[in-house]
Parts: structure tokens; sequence; C-alpha cells
């Protein structure tokens, strides 16, 4: 939990390079929506269990969520005065594009709104 709390709110550049690759090559959101599926183990007398790991899967989901809410939204990144670098925006935007991402999105927000709440 530690290393995916420092990938995820690191605030360096070094770190947002990092991060979006950490998210582009793990596909992070589509393991935990897939661990969250899978989030019970049945006993042989039937009783029902809820996975250990789920704990985990739900922090991660919570972080990967504040994270995302807590970026700048693109409007407020584009009325930045047109001279200026506007690379850290993009930057400060991974989470929150990378959850939106189509490639990301259905799997992720099925989880959210189904598992996760």
């Amino acid at each position: 939990m530690n290393l995916v709390e420092r990938v995820v709110v690191g605030p360096t550049v070094t770190e947002e390079t990092f991060r979006a690759k950490f998210l582009e090559q793990t596909q992070i959101t589509k393991s935990l929506a897939k661990m969250g599926e899978e989030n019970t183990y049945e006993l042989d007398s039937g009783r029902q269990i809820r996975n250990g790991y789920m704990g985990l899967v739900v922090r991660i989901s919570n972080l990967l969520i504040n994270k995302g809410e807590s970026e700048p939204s693109q409007n407020e990144s584009s009325s930045n005065d047109e001279n200026q670098d506007t690379s850290s925006d993009k930057c400060q935007r991974t989470i929150a594009d990378y959850l939106a991402n189509k490639e990301n999105a259905e799997v992720w927000q099925a989880w959210v709104e189904g598992g996760l709440k």
C-alpha cells in the first residue's frame, strides 16, 4: 500500500511521469475491479466470508478516486495564461485522465458504482 500511495500521491514531476507509466503498465483499475468481483470465499459449510485482500482493494480504489477528484479540472488547466508552460497542468491530471480513458472507464465505473459502493 505504501508503494501505491507514494506513486499516486507523490507531488514531483518525476513521480508524475512514473505515475502515468505505473497506471498504464499495471492496469491497476482493471485488476482492482476484477479482485472486487471475486470478493467472497465460500466455506464448505456454505457460509461466505469476505476475502482478506478486499480491505486493500477498497483502500487503493478510494485513494485513486480521491486523487482523481482532487486534480484540477480541464477548465482550470485551460484557464492558465497561454504563454505559460502547461506541461505541469497535464501531469497534474494523470489520475483523472487515466480513470476517464475509454479503455479503463467502463470496467472502473462498473466497479465504483457497483461493488465499491
